[in-house]
Formats: C-alpha cells, sequence, structure tokens
C-alpha cells in the first residue's frame, strides 16, 4: 500500500544513509568511485540500501513489518530501525508541510490587507484635513471604527 511505498522510498533512503553517516564511510566511497560513480553518492548509497529492505503489511492494517538483510545481523537491525525512524519523520512531514503552506499564504493575505488598510487610514486623513472634517462627530465614528478593524487584524 501506500505506507510501504513511502517507507521503500528514496527520499526515506536517504534520510537513513544520512543518518547513519554512510556517506562518510571511505570503503562507500571507493565502491561508488569503482561502479563509475553516476549520480550522487548519496542517491547510490540510497538505492544500495533499499536492496536490502522488506516491507511487509501484517494481519493488522495499520502495522508494516521492516526487516533488512545483511551479512552483519547489527547492521541489518541499525538500518531497519533507521528506515522505521525515517518513516515516522517523513509521515509527519508530509503532514506538517501544507499547514505551513497554508499558514504562510495567511500571513501574506494578512499583510496585504494591513496595508490596504493604512493606504485607506491615511487617505481618509488626508481627505478630512483637506475638507476640514478632522474633529467632527462622523470621523470620530469613522477613525474609531478603521482603529477597532485594525486591531483586529493586528489580532489575527
Amino acid at each position: 500500500g501506500t505506507q510501504a511505498n513511502v517507507i521503500a522510498s528514496d527520499m526515506v533512503a536517504q534520510q537513513v544513509v544520512a543518518r547513519l553517516g554512510f556517506a562518510e564511510q571511505p570503503q562507500a566511497i571507493e565502491r561508488w568511485r569503482a561502479e563509475g560513480g553516476k549520480g550522487t553518492l548519496e542517491g547510490w548509497l540510497a538505492d544500495n540500501v533499499l536492496q536490502g529492505l522488506t516491507v511487509e503489511p501484517t494481519k493488522n492494517a495499520n502495522v508494516l513489518r521492516v526487516s533488512y538483510r545483511s551479512a552483519d545481523p547489527d547492521a541489518a537491525a541499525a538500518i531497519a530501525n533507521a528506515f522505521a525512524d525515517a518513516f515516522v519523520k517523513t509521515q509527519l512531514m508530509l503532514r506538517i508541510q501544507p499547514a505551513r503552506v497554508y499558514s504562510d499564504w495567511f500571513r501574506e493575505r494578512t499583510a496585504d490587507v494591513r496595508q490596504r488598510l493604512e493606504r485607506a487610514q491615511a487617505q481618509l486623513t488626508r481627505y478630512q484635513r483637506e475638507h476640514g472634517l478632522i474633529g467632527g462627530d462622523r470621523a470620530d465614528v469613522e477613525m474609531n471604527r478603521l482603529t477597532e478593524l485594525s486591531t483586529q487584524l493586528t489580532a489575527a
């Protein structure tokens, strides 16, 4: 399913490579160069680390079995655990990212509306001065309303 595809994705595999420091290991760099050194080292390592990964659904639809095949049992456990951890972090990022986009959009809109309000207030004040309306009851009501709107906008 989709969750299994995410855990076995290049994005998650590259996080595993980074977390376990594979790109800093001299023997990994030598193997990459010996095989032609095509693409990035991290991408090549991610492809290689994915080869030992197995992701299987279990009877419980909400659980995946993650296993890793390696000659070194400690390395296999570390890599399988790193995949599980990277998967959890990736899932969190995939859920948070849309909220960040909306937050940024609302922040930009708020700033735009605030600028328009300030321009409108400046135009109103200029008009009131030009026509001798400052100090009148109507102008005070309008100014109070604009101040109230500005306060509400700032609170948002």
